[in-house]
């Protein structure tokens, strides 16, 4: 029956842990520093372009790394430049990629591919 008690008389939290866990306030920056942020901010345009940021040939990418050349591939895709994706594909492949990538970039450069005999 003791051990109950001292079970249910447990503190949740101290005021050591309750400071460690506080969100710093919303309004942490001044409103021209705010400003400054605001006017150098551009938009992101994605036009077909990601293939350009990845350097082949691949070697053993990070998974950062595959996401993007599977983004590329899906932009290229979305903007019906299916012989570009085939390219990039094929480029991926060549490089040593993980069997999880080398499945997906198959697979994306068959849709590709598959599109651009339709055209």
């Amino acid at each position: 029956m003791e051990a109950e008690a001292e079970l249910l008389n447990i503190e949740l939290f101290s005021s050591d842990e309750e400071s460690a866990h506080k969100t710093p306030s919303r309004d942490y920056q001044s409103f021209s520093n705010f400003q400054k942020q605001k006017e150098s901010w551009k938009p992101k345009l994605e036009n077909g372009e990601i293939w350009k940021t990845i350097r082949f040939p691949l070697k053993n990418p990070s998974k950062p790394e595959g996401q993007t050349v599977l983004y590329a591939i899906e932009e290229l895709y979305f903007h019906r430049r299916y012989e570009e994706g085939v390219r990039i594909a094929d480029q991926a492949l060549a490089g040593s990629v993980g069997e999880e990538l080398r499945k997906t970039l198959r697979g994306y450069r068959e849709r590709c591919a598959a599109k651009q005999r339709q055209a």
